[in-house]
């Protein structure tokens, strides 16, 4: 039917209701073929199945859902009455709203001609050369006053010139240079002493804090002779294991025959030492 009534397009809207039943009832207004065609219709259609509480598919897919049968009459044909009622409120308000725009554009035309008349070529041609003329005139006054300053700072300079004369800057130049070059003298001479004097303190620190002096003094450094690792302690040394024994003059290539945890003084703890 929905199909049909497309088709034939003679109506204007159409209303798919049905009065109050039970859920069984309303069944048919669920089904996927109806609320498909309902979907698809190019004609309005207005859903109005069961009561006000009653719910089904065709009322979510129609362009519009009246709560009963009457209801969606009355959506369908409005108050004729009602509608002049509105068209005639809606045509003074446009009335009133078209005098409102017209009376604007006539003051603001009325405030254009006035201005039209106050912008008059012959008028604006005879205030533009009273200020051509005082500008002519504000020119010269200026240019002169330029020329008189660049005059006198041009004196200046000459003076200036005079009293930088090339051969006076160069005496100048030449005894400032001299004094300069006394000073840098004396300077230099002052800081090569200070530095010597401190490179031999320095020096004298680094050779009392030097391992090759303590070498010197019979200590050798000890180490692992596989990985190179500093022996400190004797916790860690196996019997058997090869070291090596840094000195002044060499290097000594031993193996731990023995370990042994004595330290040199009862209170004290030192570094252990391996018998070779």
């Amino acid at each position: 039917a929905l199909q049909l009534a497309n088709r034939e397009a003679w109506a204007e809207v159409l209303i798919m209701a049905r009065g109050g039943g039970s859920l069984e009832d309303l069944q048919a207004f669920n089904d996927e073929t109806v609320a498909r065609a309902v979907a698809a219709s190019a004609l309005p259609v207005i859903s109005a199945v069961g009561h006000e509480t009653d719910f089904s598919i065709c009322d979510f897919v129609a362009d519009v859902r009246a709560p009963t049968p009457s209801a969606a009459a009355e959506m369908a044909t409005p108050d004729g009455e009602q509608l002049q009622l509105g068209l005639a409120r809606t045509a003074r308000l446009l009335n009133s709203r078209i005098q409102f725009r017209l009376q604007q554009k006539a003051q603001q035309l009325d405030h254009l001609a006035h201005r039209l008349a106050q912008q008059n070529p012959q008028l604006k041609l005879h205030q533009k050369g009273k200020e051509l003329d005082g500008m002519h005139a504000q020119l010269l006054r200026a240019m002169t006053r330029s020329l008189q300053e660049r005059k006198g700072r041009l004196e200046g300079l000459q003076l200036r010139l005079q009293a930088r004369h090339p051969s006076r800057l160069l005496e100048g130049q030449k005894q400032s240079l001299q004094i300069v070059q006394q000073r840098l003298h004396r300077t230099m001479q002052l800081q090569v002493r200070q530095q010597r004097g401190s490179l031999r303190d320095l020096a004298r620190t680094l050779h009392a804090v030097s391992p090759l002096a303590t070498l010197d003094r019979g200590y050798a450094v000890l180490g692992n002779e596989t990985t190179g690792q500093l022996i400190s302690q004797a916790q860690g040394v196996e019997v058997g294991q090869s070291i090596q024994a840094q000195l002044a003059d060499g290097r000594l290539h031993c193996t731990v025959d023995q370990i042994s945890h004595e330290t040199l003084l009862p209170t004290v703890n030192t570094e252990p030492h391996a018998e070779n």
